[in-house]
């Protein structure tokens, strides 16, 4: 399950001694299930070359196909667990997305409060700070990227 979701490339795929016999491809196979629909994503390795992604047709996922999005969206959805095979960059990097997630909903969350009780105005004061930064962060960005911009012209 952790290699369906791992983004490859050719340099960073299954080893070819994985192959438990040469020029066979290894076939994984998923079904996720939205409400009532499921989809299945097949993903193909192929010895020395970035695995590919397929839809139950076997036609295979590119920039223009139908399911493109819908298959970023579940990649980048990936679900948070540690197998024994996982290297130590793979725990830190599935640590980090967890922190991340967590941070993400807590400023939605945030964004969007709108309590009105005694107990709660620290919680409104915090949720009315974080609007403010979030709505001056791109004209901060826009500052920066002129100073720097200006700064190399400079020199």
């Amino acid at each position: 399950m952790n290699c369906f979701f791992k983004k490859e490339t050719k340099a960073k795929t299954i080893p070819t001694d994985c192959f438990s016999k040469r020029g066979e491809k290894i076939i994984l196979s998923a079904v996720f299930e939205f409400g009532e629909e499921s989809l299945t994503i097949v993903k193909k390795y192929q010895e020395e070359t970035a695995p590919k992604f397929y839809d139950e047709n076997d036609d295979e996922i590119k920039a223009t196909h139908e399911l493109k999005d819908t298959l970023d969206e579940i990649l980048n959805n990936q679900p948070f667990y540690i197998t024994p095979s996982m290297l130590p960059d793979d725990i830190n990097e599935l640590i980090q997305n967890i922190y991340s997630e967590i941070i993400k909903n807590d400023l939605q969350k945030l964004e969007n409060y709108q309590g009105d009780s005694e107990e709660e105005n620290e919680l409104v004061e915090l949720a009315k700070e974080y609007a403010e930064i979030k709505s001056s962060y791109p004209e901060f960005l826009r500052k920066l990227k002129l100073s720097t911009d200006f700064d190399s012209l400079k020199e």
